[in-house]
Parts: structure tokens; C-alpha cells; sequence
């Protein structure tokens, strides 16, 4: 580790570029910077968040990151692995986010799709039902249909 610190320090100062500097451009913090310089991993919070911290200050200074991360990972093969209590339970927290996508998209289709039938439905009632069918009864004739003729006094129960 204490080699690929020292390459992103050298490539770092070709630059000209200050702690500060490279702190600022990838957000990531001063501390872990130096830890990474300094070849120090108990300092970083875990392996996969120390291969993004290099990833990201090989492009900060320059250097192309898939060759640097290669070149930290050959560096690393006679090493001791950096202890990561909490890896096995990012991996896994990984693995659950990726396979609710395809529910999450799913249930997105599904909403879509029953708005649109909501949608259809509202404008059939609103557009076709709002208008009378063509022969049908607008209005009562203006002349009554029967004509009751005779008595017009009530008749009494014998």
C-alpha cells in the first residue's frame, strides 16, 4: 500500500497540486488522503471505500484509475487483506438494492398503466355518457299522450 501512496504522491506534486487541492476535488477527507499517501490502511473505513478513495485521487491527479487500481491491487497480493468487518454486510446490502429494481420498475409499470385505464374510463363517462344517443328522447312531447275523459267527481264506495 505505502507504493501506490507514494506513486499518487509524486503524481500529486507533478501537479503541483496541495492536499487541499486534491481534498476539494474528490471530497474526500484530508485524513484519509494521508492515510492512503502514507500506505496506512487501519486508517480507512474499509477496503471497498479505500479502493474508491484511490480510484478517485488517481483521477484527481491525472492518472487513469482502472491502472492505478490494478496496480494497488498487485501491489496488495503479498500483503495481508485489510480487515473490513462491515464488507460482507455492504455486499449484501448491494445485492438487496439490485433486486428490488426490477419490483420498483415493475410497480412503476403497473401504477402507470392503471392510471391510464382510470384516465380512459373518466373520459368515456365524461364525453360519451354526457351526450344522448342520437334518437332518443330529449324532451316530453308538449301535448299529453292520453286523454282521460268522464267522471270528475270522486266516486263513493256503495
Amino acid at each position: 500500500m505505502r507504493e501506490i501512496g507514494e506513486f499518487l504522491r509524486n503524481a500529486r506534486e507533478a501537479k503541483g497540486m496541495t492536499l487541499e487541492d486534491v481534498e476539494q476535488v474528490t471530497r474526500i477527507r484530508r485524513k484519509y488522503l494521508e492515510a492512503i499517501e502514507n500506505g496506512d490502511a487501519s486508517e480507512m473505513p474499509g477496503e471497498v471505500q479505500l479502493k474508491g478513495f484511490i480510484r478517485n485521487y488517481a483521477v484527481a491527479v491525472g492518472l487513469d484509475p482502472a491502472a492505478v487500481i490494478r496496480r494497488y491491487l498487485e501491489s496488495r497480493g503479498a500483503e495481508t487483506p485489510v480487515d473490513d468487518g462491515a464488507l460482507g454486510g455492504r455486499k449484501t446490502e448491494i445485492l438487496v438494492v439490485e433486486a428490488r429494481k426490477p419490483r420498483k420498475l415493475l410497480i412503476a409499470v403497473v401504477a402507470a398503466l392503471l392510471l391510464v385505464v382510470a384516465a380512459a374510463v373518466l373520459y368515456y363517462f365524461l364525453v360519451y355518457k354526457a351526450q344522448p344517443a342520437a334518437g332518443s328522447l330529449s324532451t316530453l312531447p308538449a301535448e299529453p299522450l292520453l286523454q282521460v275523459s268522464g267522471l270528475h267527481e270522486p266516486v263513493s264506495p256503495q
